[in-house]
């Protein structure tokens, strides 16, 4: 059985950039993702663009929050996964197989980090498929 993968993005005020972080981690070939998004009471349309893919996240908390920290406390106690990976409003998976990829085998029980590179584009390509 795949294990499930807990995704949690954070957020406030994240109109320009959520829509993308959303639609990169619901591209993901892999089954068993958990999606969590907590957003600070947003006062912009970020909570519009949530709500259109509101079927497809599994929790999704707007409320007043003492900052970013305090947030990424609110996703870890929703997560039920095994694994937790946060991804920041504007981040997206490098493509839509990456979960895929690293959990493909199960990881062994010695292993409490994984990591690897990040891709750092401060410009806007026409070449991203997630917007």
């Amino acid at each position: 059985m795949k294990q499930i993968i807990s995704v949690i993005t954070i957020c406030y005020n994240s109109e320009l950039s959520i829509e993308r972080t959303i639609r990169s981690v619901l591209s993901q070939t892999y089954t068993n993702i958990e999606y969590i998004i907590i957003d600070g009471k947003s006062c912009d349309g970020t909570n519009a663009i949530i709500q259109k893919y509101q079927d497809n996240i599994s929790k999704y908390v707007s409320e007043e929050d003492l900052g970013i920290y305090n947030a990424m406390n609110k996703g870890l106690t929703m997560a039920t996964g095994e694994w937790v990976c946060f991804m920041n409003a504007g981040d997206v998976f490098v493509d839509n197989q990456t979960v895929e990829r690293v959990f493909f085998t199960p990881i062994q029980n010695n292993i409490d980090v994984i990591y690897g590179y990040t891709i750092c584009n401060n410009k806007r390509m026409n070449l991203d498929p997630f917007f």
